[in-house]
């Protein structure tokens, strides 16, 4: 995919991805964090 951005970017993007389960990386890498506090 491509978004047409940098891939290595400027600061902080901001975006939380959230599940249900533990926290996690996906194969992509990007960062999953629990819904459970």
């Amino acid at each position: 995919k491509d978004a047409g951005l940098a891939p290595e970017g400027t600061g902080s993007h901001r975006i939380t991805i959230t599940g249900a389960s533990e926290p996690f990386a996906d194969p992509d890498g990007f960062a999953w964090e629990s819904t459970h506090s």
